[in-house]
């Protein structure tokens, strides 16, 4: 793959995880932030600054390429948070009154790298408490109730915050990706699962699997009983392939009665088994009024060096061979 292709994929990959993309954005600044202090503390005869510099460093890198390598964002985004607040916490004994600017930083930092608001909180309040009984910063009462106070205030504030976006990012990420009568995934989001699944393959050799169905007639289900019962078929269709496949699975509606499923690290009779097991419980539980409902099915395994429109396009002959034997049945 070329420069501008593995452009494409990296920039389609932090689309689809708005997390990997704070947790990169958050480690490139961080590094090259800290990476200034740290040559300057260095530079200035401030030896224990700058090797605390130099480890934040070291660790937010590790935890940056960990994270994109191994596709655990969110335990990466977590060691992150514990950096943060330990390199916080240190940089407050070590260098006094100019080490607390970084708390409320961190603060608002930490619950950007993981999910787990309670994690987040958990950590600030942790990071607020050392700060007060490590620092010798605070000189009175009142400058320590004032940190505590805003401290306490911003967390809680970002907490709700953080909370209510996620939530929101939610429901629009759910909205972005899925169709919305049957609740399958979209085309959209089909393409970019495709890419990512051929990117992991090609660095991890791990199998993958297309099936690609087509509800048989359903043109003469909609023309006899009406497009709500032809709807009606498309969603309990949907509903039936769920139920009968892997966690690890993703199902895409590919358009019209048309379906798509990839099936990751199954060997190809693996993924003719499941297309067998979807063709049967179809055949048995599915019919519209007065007439039975049968899909068709087609099988490709991904093959080394080929695009994802190549894999699909075999997987559809494969289906059309199946429909020119007979329809109901999976074709290979």
């Amino acid at each position: 793959m070329g420069a501008v292709g593995k452009g494409e994929a990296v920039f389609k990959r932090l689309q689809s995880d708005f997390q990997l993309g704070i947790v990169l954005i958050y480690g490139s600044c961080a590094v090259a932030l800290v990476s200034s202090f740290a040559a300057y503390r260095f530079m200035t005869g401030s030896i224990p600054g700058g090797l605390l510099d130099l480890a934040l460093v070291l660790g937010i890198a590790c935890m940056v390429i960990y994270g994109w390598r191994s596709g655990k964002v969110e335990l990466a985004g977590k060691i992150l948070v514990v950096f943060n607040v330990i390199g916080t916490v240190l940089s407050t004994v070590l260098l006094g009154d100019t080490g607390l600017y970084w708390v409320f930083v961190s603060i608002s930092v930490n619950y950007f790298l993981t999910h787990s608001t309670p994690f987040a909180t958990s950590a600030n309040v942790f990071m607020l408490m050392a700060v007060v009984l490590l620092s010798h910063s605070f000189t009175n009462t009142v400058t320590l109730w004032t940190f505590l106070s805003t401290g306490s205030m911003l967390t809680l504030l970002s907490a709700i915050v953080s909370r209510q976006n996620r939530l929101q990012q939610q429901s629009l990420q759910h909205l972005s990706i899925t169709d919305p009568l049957t609740g399958a995934y979209n085309r959209r989001n089909m393409e970019q699962e495709l890419q990512l699944a051929v990117e992991e393959s090609r660095r991890n050799g791990t199998s993958m699997c297309l099936l690609l169905f087509d509800i048989d007639h359903f043109k003469e289900i909609n023309d006899r009983y009406g497009h709500d019962k032809g709807d009606d078929v498309l969603v309990r269709f949907s509903g039936l392939v769920s139920a009968n496949t892997r966690k690890v699975d993703r199902f895409f509606r590919y358009g019209g009665e048309e379906f798509l499923m990839l099936v990751k690290g199954a060997s190809f009779d693996e993924a003719v088994s499941i297309a067998e097991k979807i063709r049967h419980a179809t055949e048995q539980c599915m019919d519209a009024g007065l007439q039975d409902v049968t899909v068709s099915l087609g099988v490709a395994s991904l093959v080394h060096g080929e695009s994802c429109e190549q894999w699909i396009s075999r997987a559809d002959a494969a289906m059309y061979r199946a429909k020119e034997s007979g329809r109901n049945r999976v074709g290979t």
